[in-house]
C-alpha cells in the first residue's frame, strides 16, 4: 500500500549578501519557485537595509523571523519578484519590511502582518490572484496597481495610498471582513463587498466610492474634520444591505454625500 503526503514548502535561509540571485553565495541552498524564502538573524543590519533582487525571481513566499538584526527594505532594481500561494508571513516578526521591488502575486495567498509590525509596498503589485490581509499588524499599498483578483481584508489596518491601489475599475473586488482601512483623498472604483465588521477612514481629505456595493456586515466610516464621503451614483448602494455607522473626528465636522 503506497501512501502518498503533500509536499510540505522547503524553508531556504537567506545569506548575509544584499542580493537575492538565486543561488547559494545568496541562500542557504538553490531557491526553487516553491521555496519559502526565509529571513532570520543571519542577514546583518546594513545589507538588510541595502537589498535588491538582483534578477527576476520567483518563490513560494516569503517569511520574517522574530530575530532579524533590523528592517528589511528590497529596494528597486528593475527586476520582479513573484510569490506563490505561501505569500507573506510576518506574524512572528520582530522588524518592518519594505517591498521597494516590483512585484506580481503568483497565486491566491495571504499576507500575515505582527502586531507592531508594517508591510509596505512601494511599487507596482499585479494582483493576479486574490490577496487576503491577515494579522493585526498594518499593510500600506501606495502604489497604482493592476490586476483582477481582488483584495480581502479580514484584520489589522491596511492603507490604500493611490486610486489604484487595488486595480481601480475593472480591477478586483475590495472585501472588507474586518480591520481598519484608511483612505485619504481617494477615489476607489472598485466594486466593494462588505461581510464583517470594519473600520473606514478618510483622514483630512474626501473620499469617494465609484464601484458598487454589495454584502451585509457593518461599516463604521470615520470622517476627517471637514471631509466628505461620497458614494457617487444613485445606485451604488442598492445591492448592499448591511449598516452604515458614521462618526467624525470632531463633531459636526465631516459629511455624506450620495452623488446622482
Amino acid at each position: 500500500l503506497a501512501i502518498i503526503t503533500p509536499a510540505m514548502a522547503m524553508f531556504v535561509t537567506k545569506l548575509d549578501t544584499t542580493s537575492m540571485i538565486a543561488n547559494t553565495a545568496n541562500w542557504s541552498v538553490v531557491p526553487a519557485a516553491t521555496n519559502i524564502g526565509e529571513f532570520d538573524s543571519t542577514v546583518s543590519l546594513s545589507n538588510l537595509a541595502a537589498m535588491t533582487l538582483g534578477g527576476n525571481l520567483t518563490l513560494g513566499g516569503l517569511q520574517f523571523d522574530n530575530n532579524m538584526n533590523g528592517p528589511l527594505i528590497i529596494r528597486a532594481d528593475g527586476n520582479l519578484l513573484t510569490l506563490g500561494t505561501n505569500g507573506i508571513n510576518m506574524s512572528a516578526a520582530n522588524q518592518n519590511a519594505t517591498l521597494g521591488c516590483a512585484l506580481t502575486l503568483g497565486g491566491a495567498q495571504s499576507w500575515n502582518v505582527a502586531s507592531g509590525q508594517t508591510l509596505t509596498v512601494t511599487n507596482t503589485v499585479a494582483f493576479n490572484n486574490l490577496l487576503t490581509i491577515k494579522g493585526t499588524g498594518a499593510v500600506m499599498l501606495g502604489w497604482t496597481n493592476t490586476g483582477t483578483g481582488g483584495l480581502t481584508i479580514n484584520s489589522g489596518t491596511v492603507t490604500l495610498g493611490n486610486n489604484y491601489s487595488v486595480g481601480g475599475r475593472g480591477g478586483g473586488t475590495i472585501t472588507l471582513g474586518g480591520g481598519t482601512v484608511q483612505m485619504d483623498g481617494l477615489i476607489i472604483s472598485n466594486a466593494v463587498n462588505v461581510t464583517g465588521t470594519t473600520t473606514l477612514s478618510n483622514g483630512l481629505n474626501s473620499a469617494t466610492f465609484a464601484g458598487n456595493w454589495t454584502g451585509a456586515g457593518t461599516l463604521n466610516l470615520i470622517e476627517g474634520t471637514n471631509s466628505t464621503f461620497t458614494f457617487n451614483g444613485a445606485s451604488i448602494l442598492s445591492a448592499f444591505t448591511g449598516t452604515i455607522k458614521v462618526s467624525d473626528l470632531q463633531p459636526a465636522s465631516g459629511f455624506i454625500r450620495m452623488s446622482a
